[in-house]
């Protein structure tokens, strides 16, 4: 069984009471975010801090991630962070996998000319959460060339819902 998610080791999965072995993830959720990037959280970095501190105390403790890793034929994890605390919780093999893959025919070999080149865009997928780094975004997209970049964020959750743009100076 594979259970497909972009999950977190946090909250784990409920296949590991079925009693078989199953592949989990690709999961995340195991990094801690660094005090230099504290302006970029704005108000949320209380409660990244204290998430920060519920992975460094109370992962170990947490019943369900033990349980997951520990049931899990193989954990797939998308950073080195997360696998180091799979193997900690008790996971007997763990791969580091991307969940962000692309066929490898997609890419491509050559440059090619944006069909507008005065206005680079970006779609943002995933929900906007302080901690992916979206608020640091526009900032980094200013460096570019270009007067303004246009970002798409489909969906809701998280901090905003409407397209963002970042103006360059």
């Amino acid at each position: 069984m594979h259970h497909l998610n972009w999950g977190s080791l946090f909250w784990g999965s409920t296949f590991s009471r079925l009693g078989k072995p199953f592949i989990f993830g690709p999961i995340g959720g195991g990094e801690i975010s660094p005090e230099v990037l504290r302006e970029w959280f704005g108000e949320s970095w209380r409660r990244e801090v204290k998430r920060n501190w519920a992975l460094r105390v109370l992962l170990r403790f947490n019943p369900r991630a033990r349980r997951t890793t520990r049931a899990a034929g193989l954990a797939l994890a998308t950073n080195n962070e997360t696998a180091a605390r799979s193997r900690a919780l008790g996971a007997t093999r763990v791969e580091l996998c991307l969940d962000t893959a692309v066929e490898p025919e997609a890419i491509a070999t050559e440059e090619r000319e944006a069909p507008d080149r005065s206005a680079p865009a970006a779609l943002w997928v995933g929900r906007n959460l302080r901690r992916a780094g979206m608020r640091s975004s526009p900032a980094t997209w200013a460096t570019r060339r270009a007067s303004w970049t246009w970002v798409a964020i489909p969906g809701e959750g998280g901090v905003a819902r409407n397209g963002v743009r970042a103006r360059s100076t």
